[in-house]
C-alpha cells in the first residue's frame, strides 16, 4: 500500500511540468498570430493610405470643377452685361432730352454696380475656398505626421518583441527538454501506477467473492446464536420471577412478624399518617376553592369579552352594510351617467348621419335597437319554499316552546362543536346554554333571529307533515329530531342569501348578458355601410378643404401683390413729377 501511495504522489508532482509544457504550443500560436495580425495590419494601413489619396484627389478635382464652373458663369455673367453696357450706350446715342440721358446713365451704373458686386463676390468666394484649402491641407499634414509617428512606434514595438521572443525561445530551449523527458517519466509512472491498481482491483474482487459465499454461513451461525440467547433470556426471566416471588413471600412473613412484636407504635404512626393526611385533604379542598373562583372571574371577563367582540361586530357589520350599499348606489349612479353621456354621443352620431344623409339626398330612418336599459336588474329568488316560511315566521313564540326548541337543538347540533371536552364538568342545563352561545354566535345570529328560527322550525315541521299526510293529533312533540338539521341549515342559507342580496343585489345580481348587448348595440348604432359613406364623405371634404385652403393662400398672395402694385405706382407717379420739375428748370436756365 505504502509503494502505491507513493506512486500515487509522484504524478501529483509532475503535474506542473505537464501544464508548462501545454503552454509552449500556445505561445507559438500566440506569435504565428501575432504575425498574421502584423500583416494585415500593415496590409490595412496601405490600403487606407490609398484610400486617402484616392479621397484627396476626387475632392480636388471637384473643387477645381466647381472653381472653373463659377469662374465660366462668372465670365458668360459679365460677357452678358458688357452686351447690356453696349446697348446701353447705343440707345443713349439717340437720345437728346436729359431727363432720358440721366436714365440711361443710372441704368449704366446698375449694370456696372451689379457686375462689379458679382465679381467681388466671386474673389471673396474664391479666396474664402483658398483659405480651407490651406487648413485642410495643414491638418492633413498633422495626421499624416502623426500616423507616421504611430507606425514608426509600433516598428520599434514589433522588433522589440521579436528580440524579446527570441531571447526568451533560447532561454526556455533546455526548460523545454527538461519537460520532455519529465513528461516521459511522469507517463511511465503512470503505467505502472495504474498496473498497480489493477492489480489491487483484481484482488479486492476476489476478496469480496470471498465474503459473499461466506455470508450465508455466517448468517445461519447468528440465527443459532440469537435464538440460544432468546432460550437463555427467557429462562433468566423465569429465574427472575421466581426470585421476586420468594423476595415477597419473605418480606410478608418479616411484616407478620413485626406486626405481631410492636403493634401500638404501628398504630401510633398509622394514626399520624391519617392526620397529616386531613391537613393535606383541607388544604387541596381551600386550594379547589380559590381555583373554581378565579376560573369563575376569568369566565366572567372572558363573557364580558365575547360581548364586547360581538357588540363590536355588529357595528362593523352595520358599517360594511352601509358602505356596501353606498358602493352599490355609486355604482349605479355611475353607469347610469356613463350610459346617459353614451347615449348622447349616440344621438349626436344619430343627428350626423342624418344631415350627411340629408346633403347626399338619401334617405335616412332612424335605427330600430332601442337604446334603454333598466338599472337594477331584480334577482329571481331561488328559495321560494324557505322564503315563504321566512316571511310568515316573524310572530313571537311563547317562552316553554322556546326554551324546548332551544334544547333540542343543542342535543341535535351538538356534533358541531369542535371539542366539548371542556364542558364536562358543568351542570346539564349550563351545558346546553353553552354549546347553543357558542353555535348562535358562531352563525352571527341576534335576539330577533332566535324568534325568527323558533317560528321557522315550527313553520318548517307543520309544512313537512302536511307534505307528509300527517295529522297534528299525530305530533307528540314540536319537531322530529331529524328534521332539526335541515330546517337549521335551510334557514342559515336563507339567512345568507336575504343579507347578500339585500345589501349586494345590485351588482352581484347583475345580468353580464343583457349589459354586453347594450353596448354592443350603442357601439354599432351606426352600421357598417354608413361608415363607409362616412369614411367618402371624408375623403370629399378634406380633398375641398385642401382647394379651399390653396384658394385662400392664392388670395393673400393677390392681396399682397395689389398692395405692392399700388405701393409701386405711386413711388413711380412721384419719380414722374420729380423728373417734370428738373426738366422745367432745366429748360427756364436755358432761356
Amino acid at each position: 500500500m505504502q509503494s502505491q501511495e507513493g506512486a500515487a504522489t509522484r504524478p501529483e508532482a509532475n503535474e506542473a511540468p505537464q501544464a508548462a509544457v501545454a503552454e509552449q504550443p500556445m505561445t507559438a500560436q500566440r506569435v504565428i498570430r501575432l504575425h498574421r495580425d502584423l500583416l494585415s495590419f500593415f496590409t490595412d494601413l496601405q490600403t487606407a493610405a490609398d484610400a486617402k489619396q484616392s479621397l484627396r484627389r476626387t475632392k480636388f478635382e471637384e473643387a477645381l470643377r466647381l472653381r472653373v464652373e463659377r469662374l465660366d458663369d462668372s465670365k458668360n455673367f459679365s460677357l452678358k452685361k458688357l452686351e447690356e453696357i453696349k446697348e446701353g450706350w447705343a440707345q443713349a446715342a439717340t437720345k437728346s432730352t436729359l431727363p432720358d440721358l440721366l436714365d440711361s446713365l443710372r441704368g449704366q451704373q446698375a449694370l456696372c454696380s451689379e457686375m462689379m458686386g458679382h465679381k467681388m463676390d466671386l474673389i471673396a468666394l474664391l479666396q474664402k475656398n483658398w483659405l480651407d484649402g490651406d487648413e485642410r491641407h495643414s491638418i492633413d499634414l498633422r495626421k499624416q505626421t502623426e500616423a507616421l509617428d504611430l507606425m514608426v512606434e509600433r516598428m520599434d514595438k514589433v522588433r522589440h518583441m521579436t528580440m524579446a521572443n527570441k531571447e526568451l525561445a533560447h532561454i526556455q530551449s533546455p526548460h523545454d527538454i527538461f519537460l520532455t523527458q519529465s513528461l516521459r517519466e511522469w507517463e511511465g509512472y503512470q503505467t505502472e501506477l495504474r498496473a498497480r491498481r489493477k492489480e489491487w482491483l483484481t484482488q479486492r474482487k476476489l476478496a469480496m467473492e470471498e465474503y459473499e459465499n461466506a455470508m450465508p454461513k455466517l448468517e445461519l451461525a447468528q440465527e443459532e446464536c440469537n435464538t440460544s440467547k432468546r432460550s437463555i433470556d427467557m429462562k433468566l426471566m423465569e429465574l427472575e420471577r421466581e426470585q421476586e416471588e420468594i423476595k415477597g413471600k419473605r418480606n410478608v412473613l418479616e411484616a407478620r412478624k413485626l406486626s405481631c412484636d410492636e403493634k401500638p407504635e404501628v398504630i401510633y404512626l398509622l394514626r399520624k399518617r391519617v392526620n397529616t393526611l386531613k391537613v393535606q385533604l383541607s388544604d387541596i379542598m381551600k386550594m379547589i376553592q380559590m381555583e373554581e373562583e378565579s376560573f369563575q372571574r376569568r369566565e366572567q371577563y372572558l363573557l364580558d369579552d365575547i360581548r364586547h367582540s360581538m357588540a363590536q361586530h355588529k357595528r362593523i357589520q352595520k358599517k360594511m352594510k352601509h358602505f356596501a350599499l353606498s358602493d352599490a348606489q355609486t355604482f349605479v349612479e355611475m353607469s347610469r351617467m356613463l350610459v346617459a353621456e353614451v347615449k348622447l354621443l349616440a344621438e349626436s352620431a344619430l343627428a350626423a348621419d342624418s344631415h350627411l344623409c340629408a346633403h347626399l339626398g338619401l334617405t335616412w330612418e332612424r335605427p330600430a335597437a332601442a337604446m334603454e336599459r333598466c338599472y337594477p336588474i331584480q334577482p329571481q329568488d331561488k328559495f321560494e319554499m324557505a322564503a315563504q316560511v321566512y316571511a310568515e315566521s316573524v310572530a313571537e313564540v311563547d317562552a316553554e316552546t322556546m326554551t324546548a326548541l332551544l334544547g333540542l337543538l343543542g342535543d341535535e347540533l351538538g356534533f358541531l362543536m369542535e371539542n366539548s371536552e371542556h364542558l364536562s364538568f358543568l351542570y346539564n342545563e349550563r351545558r346546553t346554554a353553552e354549546k347553543l352561545l357558542g353555535l348562535l354566535n358562531a352563525f352571527d345570529f341576534y335576539d330577533d333571529d332566535l324568534n325568527r328560527l323558533a317560528a321557522f322550525l315550527l313553520k318548517y315541521e307543520e309544512q313537512h307533515r302536511e307534505r307528509a299526510g300527517q295529522s297534528d293529533g299525530d305530533a307528540a312533540q314540536l319537531i322530529h329530531p331529524n328534521n332539526v338539521l335541515p330546517a337549521f341549515l335551510s334557514f342559515v342559507s336563507y339567512r345568507v342569501h336575504c343579507m347578500k342580496s339585500s345589501a349586494l343585489r345590485h351588482y352581484l345580481d347583475w345580468d353580464a348578458d343583457a349589459d354586453k348587448a347594450f353596448w354592443e348595440t350603442l357601439a354599432n348604432i351606426i352600421p357598417a355601410a354608413k361608415l363607409r359613406v362616412w369614411d367618402a364623405a371624408e375623403i370629399a371634404l378634406t380633398q375641398y378643404l385642401a382647394v379651399l385652403e390653396e384658394n385662400s393662400e392664392i388670395f393673400q398672395k393677390n392681396l399682397t401683390l395689389e398692395e405692392e402694385n399700388r405701393e409701386l405706382r405711386r413711388q413711380l407717379s412721384c419719380e414722374n413729377d420729380g423728373s417734370a420739375f428738373l426738366l422745367k428748370g432745366f429748360l427756364e436756365k436755358d432761356t
